[in-house]
């Protein structure tokens, strides 16, 4: 298990590394799963499916969120360079304790095909060129707005020279990103309390929003 989170009817989505996602109704864990996605998700060290979050108006449009390591070759065990889905599914109507099939729409990461770096500097694609700093967590704010956390995607057994794309406004890697459910910046900037202002105006510095791009980086 990766993580658990809880429905408002009390219903609890518990997903796992490989990509299935389970629901506990009823303190009841139900046989056929809410989604499964293992056939795309590379699970290579410490890659997979590790974010899921509820939308907050979840009891009105089923919206789920994913976020994880891609694998368009059927081999969850495969090293070679990957990328990130950062997407979101719709339960079904009929039966919300499955998804609505074909429902996935891919908010950032559109450009799937490994590696980023075939793509002009800006490009919609979420690095991972080596076995770990790949995908993080999914956590909505009280103002309705989605953070993303992603790593580096750099190597972590040498000075790996890609870490440095961190640094860089132009590509989602070690980044901490902000958006709108659907994917585009907000407008707004993220309310804050004066005890964290400090910290968050060093968290600020490091990444700000780049020009052009869809996410908000704050």
């Amino acid at each position: 298990m990766t993580g658990p989170v809880g429905a408002p009817d009390g219903r609890i989505f518990i997903w796992q590394r490989d990509g299935v996602i389970r629901i506990v109704k009823n303190g009841v864990l139900l046989p056929t799963p809410f989604l499964n996605f293992s056939s795309k998700i590379n699970t290579y060290t410490d890659r997979g499916f590790l974010g899921v979050a509820l939308d907050p108006n979840f009891a009105a449009n089923g919206w789920v969120y994913l976020f994880y390591t891609y694998e368009a070759g059927g081999n969850p065990n495969d090293a070679a360079p990957k990328t990130s889905h950062l997407s979101r599914v719709t339960a079904d109507p009929t039966n919300p304790d499955v998804m609505l099939a074909n429902s996935e729409v891919i908010l950032l990461g559109t450009l799937d095909v490994p590696p980023c770096s075939q793509y002009p500097v800006g490009a919609d694609c979420f690095p991972t060129d080596s076995y770990t700093h790949s995908v993080g967590s999914l956590r909505f704010l009280p103002d309705g707005t989605l953070m993303a956390s992603h790593g580096d995607g750099a190597s972590a057994s040498f000075a790996d020279v890609l870490a440095l794309r961190a640094q860089s406004l132009d590509s989602y890697a070690g980044k901490l990103l902000r958006i709108k459910p659907d994917g585009t910046a907000p407008q707004a900037p993220l309310a804050i309390s004066r005890a964290q202002a400090s910290a968050a105006a060093r968290l600020q510095a490091q990444v700000k929003p780049p020009s052009g791009t869809r996410a908000k980086m704050r």
